[in-house]
């Protein structure tokens, strides 16, 4: 009797376990599946993280020098309120240099322009404020007006000031020169 007893007993727990395999095996290998599939998922995710860790310090280097041109185009950029004093000034060094025929008032144009970057494109408001004349002078005095132009300063600051659509005639039975242009100067935003 102790051999069947013992036969008995362990024969149950073999039964129940077998019977556990071959009635929930389906379920078990469904779970395992997900399981592995999940598994692959956190892998390859472990991987792109490894990876986007690597470029770090590239990225930081990028970063550090876009924040340098960014510093220089606000260094030589005017603020929206330096921008008209800018232009304004462009009036009181002409008296010195040239005579004005013909001075439209200032024209301000919000724009926008598309940067390519390395993590795509980037757009970037920006206004350009202008204004149009026509001068009369000599090629010596143009030459110093236009080095004036260039040197204009709000704050102590030299700011960049941009002379465009430049027309030089000669005036008929005349020394004189006839100029048209336009002297502009940008801020960022549109405000």
């Amino acid at each position: 009797m102790d051999k069947n007893l013992l036969v008995l007993l362990l024969l149950i727990p073999i039964l129940i376990i077998g019977g556990d395999l071959y009635l929930n095996s389906g379920k078990r290998n469904i779970e395992l599946v997900t399981l592995n599939s999940s598994l692959d998922e956190k892998t390859v995710q472990i991987s792109d993280a490894n990876m986007a860790k690597e470029d770090i310090p590239k990225m930081r280097e990028v970063i550090k020098k876009l924040k340098l041109q960014y510093d220089e185009i606000i260094r030589i950029l005017p603020t929206p309120q330096q921008a008209e004093i800018l232009i304004k000034q462009t009036i009181p060094i002409a008296d010195k240099w040239i005579q004005f025929t013909e001075l439209s008032p200032m024209t301000k144009t919000n724009n926008k322009m598309t940067v390519k970057t390395s993590t795509g494109d980037a757009i970037i408001d920006y206004s350009e404020i202008q204004m149009k004349m026509t001068i009369k002078s000599s090629f010596a005095k143009l030459g110093q007006y236009l080095q004036e132009l260039e040197n204009l300063q709000v704050q102590s600051v030299r700011k960049l000031v941009d002379v465009a659509n430049l027309d030089i005639k000669v005036e008929p039975n005349s020394e004189q020169l006839l100029v048209a242009m336009e002297v502009k100067t940008y801020t960022l935003g549109e405000k």
